[in-house]
């Protein structure tokens, strides 16, 4: 508040300066007009007075005329001064000073309602200053009967103690259990992430961070949460919301046998008292049932042209995909990277080693097979790595052998 009175009053100087400059500009030309006027009056005057002392010479005014002709032009000389001084002094300046405060004033008043948060600093104030109360009416409520409004309370407590104590990781992993009850995992994550960087070790929060990434759902935010995850269940080898989480997202990376591996430990680890137990033996049983299923498979061998062979990088990692040859989806229905060696390699490329799970060879009926030479680790194009491409059939179920010539360089 103090730092908005201070600009309000540099905005009400700057307007008024605003206003007073130009007056004052048009006064010192008003002076400058009225020093002409009073120069021209006082030459008339002088000459007139020189007109009636030659009258008075010849004989043709009285002394008594004379002297009253005298009186008249002073008093009028003098009459004219006062007035033209009256009229471009006080008035002009008043009413500048007068106009531009008051436009000042009006301006502050229209910014301040325009861009003000006033209603939300009041409520701000009056939270932080009930954050015992707060912190009481949530203890004494039920899960049910939290409401939105005072999830996003203690957000914004949370978030206010956090600017005194940024380095409190139990803070920044409350705030990021809130953000997941208000259903928001990306300030969820943000907040955990802080949490994490600041203690490693805590594995509440791994969970709880994992959860967010999880809820996400990009690759890139599973990657990370089975990360994670793979962690939490080091620490904790007997924990079973870090397993389950664990198999959940290693299933939805399509990583089957980490999916598999998790829910087999699950079943060692719940009673089977425990109606959790038979969710498991259902998910194992599904696991068992995908593996049984025909896969789709291209064993590939991998040549160089010999064009390319001085062209061949010292350190350098093959990726062989398979891409839909009649769609514009250029994401691959099947991965594999290997390690360079010697040519020529072979490469087995399958439904099981699709990207994600609802995307694999079983799904399409042709396919582009690409192997590519890349140095960073990284499937998309770059400039200067080679590659060699096939166009095949899919048949679905059956294995069958395919042969890639790596023989373009990437421009």
């Amino acid at each position: 508040m103090i730092f908005f009175i201070l600009i309000a009053i540099g905005l009400v100087l700057f307007a008024s300066l605003l206003i007073l400059i130009p007056a004052m500009r048009s006064r010192g030309a008003n002076i400058q007009e009225q020093e002409s006027r009073r120069e021209l009056n006082v030459r008339l005057t002088k000459q007139r007075l020189n007109e009636l002392d030659d009258e008075l010479a010849q004989g043709l005014l009285t002394d008594e005329a004379y002297q009253a002709a005298q009186e008249e032009l002073k008093v009028g000389l003098v009459t004219e001064i006062d007035k033209t001084n009256d009229e471009h002094t006080s008035g002009s300046i008043k009413w500048a000073v007068a106009v531009g405060f008051i436009a000042s004033v009006i301006a502050c008043g229209i910014v301040y309602q325009r861009v003000s948060q006033l209603p939300r600093v009041n409520h701000w104030q009056e939270t932080v200053s009930n954050a015992e109360g707060l912190k009481n009416k949530l203890g004494q409520a039920s899960v049910d009967n939290i409401g939105v409004s005072d999830l996003r309370d203690v957000a914004l407590v949370l978030r206010t103690a956090l600017i005194d104590s940024p380095e409190d990781h139990r803070r920044w992993h409350m705030l990021g259990r809130v953000y997941m009850s208000l259903q928001r995992p990306d300030l969820a994550a943000e907040a955990l992430e802080k949490s994490l960087a600041i203690d490693q070790n805590v594995v509440e929060a791994m969970m709880t961070y994992s959860q967010a990434l999880i809820t996400l759902g990009d690759e890139f935010s599973l990657n990370k949460a089975k990360n994670w995850l793979s962690k939490a269940v080091e620490s904790r080898p007997q924990s079973q919301q870090a397993w389950g989480l664990l198999a959940v997202t290693a299933t939805q990376l399509g990583d089957n046998q980490l999916a598999q591996r998790c829910w087999q430990t699950l079943a060692t680890i719940i009673e089977p008292s425990d109606p959790a137990y038979a969710l498991v033996q259902q998910q194992l049983n599904s696991h068992s049932d995908n593996e049984s299923e025909a896969r789709t498979t291209f064993d590939i061998q991998v040549e160089l042209s010999s064009e390319l062979a001085d062209k061949l990088p010292e350190k350098a990692f093959l990726f062989v995909f398979a891409q839909d040859n009649k769609s514009d989806v250029r994401m691959p229905a099947a991965v594999v990277k290997i390690p360079l060696s010697k040519f020529p390699l072979q490469v087995e490329l399958s439904s099981q080693d699709a990207m994600m799970p609802s995307y694999n060879l079983n799904q399409l009926e042709q396919v582009k097979l690409v192997a590519r030479i890349s140095v960073d680790e990284n499937v998309a194009t770059s400039f200067g790595e080679l590659q060699g491409e096939t166009v095949v059939d899919v048949i679905h179920g059956n294995r069958s052998s395919q042969t890639i010539i790596i023989n373009q360089e990437l421009l």
